[in-house]
């Protein structure tokens, strides 16, 4: 998947998105990923709750996910669309 020429703090990419952060927005993103196959370093996103279970398998630092899905702890973007949200993270790579 793409990876970022630098570094981007989860706060910056949630403001970049227009998304709330929850958790670590420290968290640095390397690059973006599936949900299956992400690097301990990738964001990745779920559209709704059926795609728990891959993320809890996941290796991906953050998540993109709907407000009414609980994904637990981590580093959390918030949005209603996350599907729609994860497409512009390519302009900011």
């Amino acid at each position: 998947m793409p990876r970022a020429p630098r570094p981007i703090a989860v706060t910056a990419l949630a403001e970049f998105l227009g998304c709330v952060f929850e958790g670590d927005g420290n968290r640095l993103i390397h690059g973006f990923g599936s949900l299956t196959g992400a690097r301990s370093d990738e964001l990745v996103f779920i559209r709704d709750a059926s795609h728990l279970d891959a993320w809890g398998e996941s290796d991906a630092a953050a998540v993109l996910a709907p407000p009414d899905v609980d994904v637990g702890e981590g580093s959390v973007l918030r949005s209603p669309r996350p599907a729609h949200d994860f497409a512009p993270r390519l302009r900011y790579a």
